[in-house]
């Protein structure tokens, strides 16, 4: 290009004006040719400009992590409180008036002491045949609650219920109202008879303390020696 531009002035000129270049390219040079693949002398420098990637435009992701509800002191789960005794009850006594087999007149009297720091009153008690050939049956509208000991009878306490489980073998008295602490309460059982079998016949005693939702305290087993005639 630039021999042609020269040759073109030279000519213009009539040979007053000479262009000069200065150039280390060892090749043909143009701003925009089509390349003559014919012609092997042809080589032409090309430059070829790519366009620089356009950045990506997508937003970033965010990750919401929910946030959990607040739990309800009001829910019924919560509001549930567990009752314990702070000082729990004692069985202090188990006797009967009667230890002979088949005997009718029997009553068996268990004694609980619920101290006065028990810190809730007693609301229910269990009494629950562990041991023992014969499945000791009671006649619950003779058996009754009161305030002392077997030999001392105090004032009966009100039973909102009084009920027998057979397949447990297990009798539940249910106070109302439930008891204050610091008292002596005696539960008289009437069975129905005696065992017709001798031997030691093993009960278990439960309180509970008052709530609809309470702890159960095991308060020990009574012990009963029912002999032959």
């Amino acid at each position: 290009m630039f021999k042609q531009v020269r040759a073109d002035v030279v000519k213009e000129t009539k040979g007053k004006q000479t262009p000069w270049e200065s150039s280390s390219l060892i090749g043909n040079f143009a701003f925009n040719i089509k390349a003559d693949n014919s012609n092997p002398n042809n080589n032409v420098a090309t430059t070829v400009t790519q366009p620089s990637p356009v950045p990506s435009e997508t937003p970033p992701v965010t990750k919401t992590i929910p946030t959990p509800s607040p739990i309800n002191s009001q829910s019924p789960i919560n509001s549930q409180k567990i009752s314990y005794f702070t000082k729990p009850p004692s069985l202090v006594r188990t006797t009967t008036t009667y230890n002979r087999i088949n005997e009718s007149a029997a009553v068996y009297y268990f004694t609980i002491n619920l101290p006065d720091n028990a810190g809730e009153p007693l609301e229910k008690i269990t009494i629950q045949q562990k041991q023992g050939v014969d499945s000791v049956r009671f006649n619950l509208d003779k058996s009754f609650a009161y305030e002392g000991t077997y030999s001392q009878e105090g004032q009966k306490f009100a039973l909102k219920d009084i009920s027998s489980d057979r397949k447990t073998q297990t009798v539940t008295l249910i106070f109302n109202p439930p008891i204050a602490p610091g008292k002596n309460i005696t539960v008289a059982l009437k069975p129905v008879q005696n065992p017709q079998v001798s031997g030691v016949y093993m009960f278990g005693v439960t309180a509970f303390p008052q709530g609809e939702k309470s702890h159960g305290q095991f308060l020990g087993y009574g012990r009963l020696h029912i002999y032959p005639i």
